[in-house]
């Protein structure tokens, strides 16, 4: 799988609220990054028990999943989410997010995917899902807060773009704000 990720947190603290992960299986890959409310060692409790919950429960529909996550890590301070899943079969993909993690596909044209209103953990509206079809070579980008919401990646070389942990690094060392936890997973369809 061609996933980069970049992680730095908050004055260099040990413990980080920004937390991810990926998993795949012969039919999908899930991605998912959540955003741990604040910063420090309880937002870095919130976020990986959010990702903790998403690792046990990947065949459930993404409705379920948010709305299940949001009551088994109700008693932490919480987490802005995305999750992205990819269907390897019909070459698509299917976001969800709640809060202010930025998801955005990247290929022949540049398609970024709203998250709606709330918490994880601390209750939401509706979730609305997007699904869109993914060619090869598109970069899947999500990112969090940490990063400003309008990342704008047209001025890096194409050589950068094809060595996806390259450019997560790149990304965070020029994108990444000093105020905050920061975070960006990277993956590139093949």
């Amino acid at each position: 799988m061609n996933i980069g990720t970049a992680t730095r947190s908050f004055y260099n603290d040990p413990h980080c609220g920004d937390q991810y992960g990926w998993w795949e299986n012969d039919e999908r890959i899930t991605l998912c990054l959540a955003d741990g409310l604040g910063h420090g060692i309880e937002a870095e409790k919130a976020a990986k028990a959010a990702i903790d919950y998403i690792s046990r429960n990947l065949c459930e529909p993404l409705p379920q999943i948010f709305s299940r996550c949001d009551k088994a890590i109700r008693h932490t301070r919480g987490v802005a989410m995305s999750i992205a899943i990819i269907d390897k079969n019909n070459s698509t993909l299917t976001h969800g997010g709640i809060g202010n993690v930025s998801v955005m596909v990247k290929g022949r044209k540049k398609t970024k995917l709203s998250s709606d209103w709330g918490i994880i953990g601390g209750g939401y509206r509706k979730l609305h899902t997007n699904t869109v079809d993914l060619a090869h070579d598109d970069l899947v980008l999500m990112w969090t807060d940490g990063i400003s919401e309008h990342l704008d990646i047209s001025g890096y070389e194409e050589f950068l773009c094809r060595n996806v942990q390259k450019l997560a690094n790149r990304i965070l060392e020029d994108h990444a704000k000093v105020t905050d936890d920061a975070t960006i997973v990277i993956y590139q369809k093949r």
